[in-house]
Formats: C-alpha cells, sequence, structure tokens
C-alpha cells in the first residue's frame, strides 16, 4: 500500500488507492504520487496539487474549487462532475477535451490553449 504525507491543519498519513469523499480541503498534496487514486468526492478545495501525478484517478465529483493544479499530470483522469470553477487550468499536462466536457466550470476556470469551455458551464 502506498501512503502520502498531508500537511494542513493536522499531519497525517493516508492510503492512496481509496480516498472517497475524504475533506483534503486546503491539504498540501504538492508533488503527491496519486496515480489511480479514488478521489471521487473528495473535498479538494484551495488544496495544492501542484506537480501531483493524478494519472488514471477518479477525480469524479471532487471539489477542485480554486485548487492549484499547475504543473499536474492529469492523462486519463476521471473528471466526470468535478467542480472546476475558478480553477486555473492552463499548466496542467496531458488534458483534453473530453475531460473537460464532463467536468462543471465557470467563466472564471482557465483553460490550457486548444480547449474550449463547454457550452453547459455555468455563470458564477
Amino acid at each position: 500500500t502506498r501512503y502520502i504525507s498531508v500537511t494542513g491543519v493536522q499531519t497525517c498519513a493516508l492510503p492512496i488507492s481509496d480516498l472517497r469523499g475524504a475533506n483534503l480541503r486546503v491539504a498540501n498534496l504538492s508533488g503527491a504520487d496519486l496515480r489511480e487514486a479514488d478521489l471521487s468526492g473528495a473535498d479538494l478545495r484551495e488544496a495544492d496539487l501542484s506537480g501531483a501525478d493524478l494519472r488514471e484517478a477518479d477525480l469524479s465529483g471532487a471539489g477542485l474549487h480554486a485548487t492549484d493544479l499547475s504543473g499536474a499530470g492529469l492523462h486519463a483522469t476521471d473528471l466526470n462532475g468535478a467542480n472546476l470553477r475558478t480553477a486555473d487550468l492552463r499548466r496542467v499536462k496531458n488534458l483534453n477535451q473530453k475531460q473537460i466536457d464532463q467536468a462543471e466550470g465557470d467563466e472564471s476556470t482557465q483553460l490550457p490553449r486548444g480547449l474550449a469551455k463547454p457550452t453547459h458551464w455555468h455563470s458564477s
């Protein structure tokens, strides 16, 4: 079992494989190896996921409002229903239009060049 160290209000080690619904708000997960982790429904608002490896992770329904994802790898990451409102995604790696189309965002969500905001995204 792989573990991550979470720094925030408290410091703890969590098993990576199952973090469904975890409250990781404002957590420092910079550079974390979260490959294939189940983070579905997790509260990651305002967390630092810069440089994190999120390949094939499940972030469906996760709260990523104002989360730092700069340099994070999102190859084959499930973003279905993830809240990307106000997120700056301009520097994420391996993000594609299908992932964006399945997520929730708004006019303040910033996307990498070549990707477009879906018509279903709402105003803030």
